[in-house]
């Protein structure tokens, strides 16, 4: 079998388990790229438990947080068929991506060893900068995802513009000791 027939049974099989591996796969390659293409740590600096935290949030956290997610949309969220997508990106864009990127920071930071005035104070300089590279990046994505994607392949289509935001999050919530990196 080959893979994307692998991936599309295993979808149909086990559709939670499938999109919980593959964004912890995808959280782990993007902390890799992180580390590894932005910050230039090299092999000997990388930090593989910040990769295996990373893995685990996209693991535990974010893959059935999305295939949930998007399952909720279709099913409350109506209208007609070209007004359906703008509410779900209106939606995602002011109530999911600001709790998420709230979620994210938080439980990055807490497995990380900070406090909590530490988190606050992580959140309070990097929300704003964040949410506006968020809004540059995925209205668009969305709109695409929920006007010409099906259900069940919204997800991966998300995950995959996600490796390089992904990235972004990594570098972005663990940037803690450089204050001229995390403004940006």
């Amino acid at each position: 079998m080959r893979p994307l027939q692998l991936y599309l049974h295993l979808l149909k099989t086990h559709p939670y388990k499938t999109q919980a591996t593959v964004t912890g796969g995808l959280f782990l390659i993007s902390d890799i790229i992180s580390q590894q293409l932005i910050e230039k740590k090299g092999l000997k600096s990388h930090d593989f438990i910040r990769t295996l935290r990373q893995t685990a949030v996209g693991f535990i956290i974010t893959g059935p947080l999305i295939y949930k997610y998007y399952k909720t949309l279709e099913k409350f969220v109506g209208g007609h068929v070209m007004v359906q997508p703008i509410k779900k990106m209106i939606i995602d864009q002011t109530l999911f991506a600001p709790s998420y990127i709230c979620m994210y920071f938080a439980v990055i930071g807490y497995t990380s060893g900070m406090d909590t005035t530490q988190v606050k104070e992580k959140l309070q300089k990097d929300f704003k900068s964040t949410m506006i590279m968020n809004w540059k990046v995925w209205p668009f994505v969305q709109i695409c995802n929920f006007y010409f994607i099906p259900l069940q392949h919204r997800a991966i289509t998300t995950n995959s513009v996600a490796v390089i935001w992904n990235t972004y999050l990594s570098w972005k919530a663990n940037a803690v000791k450089n204050d001229d990196v995390t403004s940006q």
